[in-house]
């Protein structure tokens, strides 16, 4: 009954929300977004058909939101006003963060086919990169964490069976993963950062684990040496820790050698 219920909702909501998110503000449609999620929560895949057009919906509103947000913050900063202080800036903030949570809660709720079918491929160009920023961009690393955990689902369900795919994992996720950690605000003395460290080993062992040798082979030959000028003695721990895929030794190492660089200060 209850479920029934719940699909009753998503039915209803279905032909009048796209009407309704136009004539919505960022605090509204981060209500909806919110409502959406308590169901997907609730109910998991057994609302994949129903909550399709749903997510579709509410992805094209977060992004014409936020490009709305992002132009108001950056019509502040050129004046010479504080965008980070700005109520456009914490608008933009609550907006994404309620967003990433609905798309983590889609991809642990059996739900990652969602965002490739139909309804929500055009879409899933804007979602990835909105995701990618999400990795670097700070200074919430529980927020990075999200975004890593979202991207590593998405690589398990597309990843080793579209080409495309594939490259865009090597060439825009992999750079993510090592840019996240060079960010000024990353630093190892956070409680979260050795949980955002995880996230980050994590996307990558399943990264080798769906594109198999070509990708260690990118990383140890090209990645690792020539875009971060790791030595061969590097190159070759890292592969192996990979390649062993346990997460958390790959964290332990990367954790090392930032302390013995002095990078993600403590």
């Amino acid at each position: 009954m209850v479920e029934t219920f719940a699909l009753d909702v998503l039915g209803a909501l279905q032909p009048a929300l796209p009407h309704l998110l136009r004539a919505s503000d960022a605090k509204e449609i981060a209500a909806a977004v919110a409502l959406v999620n308590q169901i997907v929560l609730k109910f998991k895949g057994s609302v994949a058909a129903s909550v399709s057009p749903v997510v579709a919906a509410l992805s094209a509103a977060v992004f014409a939101q936020l490009a709305a947000l992002e132009g108001a913050v950056a019509a502040e900063v050129g004046g010479g006003g504080r965008a980070s202080m700005s109520e456009g800036a914490r608008e933009r903030h609550a907006l994404l963060r309620g967003y990433f949570t609905f798309l983590h809660s889609l991809v642990h709720c059996d739900l990652a086919a969602v965002l490739c079918d139909a309804n929500n491929l055009p879409l899933l160009d804007a979602a990835l990169g909105r995701l990618l920023q999400g990795c670097v961009e700070g200074p919430d690393l529980t927020l990075q964490r999200q975004c890593f955990a979202v991207l590593q689902k998405l690589v398990e369900h597309l990843g080793g069976a579209d080409e495309t795919f594939d490259t865009y994992i090597r060439e825009r996720m992999l750079p993510a993963c090592f840019g996240a950690l060079s960010q000024p605000h990353f630093r190892l003395a956070d409680a979260a950062a050795l949980q955002l460290l995880e996230a980050v080993a994590a996307l990558q062992v399943a990264m080798l684990a769906k594109l198999g040798r070509p990708f260690a082979a990118h990383l140890h030959d090209v990645y690792l040496p020539q875009q971060l000028q790791c030595s061969p003695a590097f190159c070759d721990e890292y592969a192996a820790l990979l390649a062993a895929g346990e997460p958390r030794a790959l964290r332990d190492f990367l954790r090392s050698h930032l302390l013995a660089a002095g990078g993600g200060k403590s």
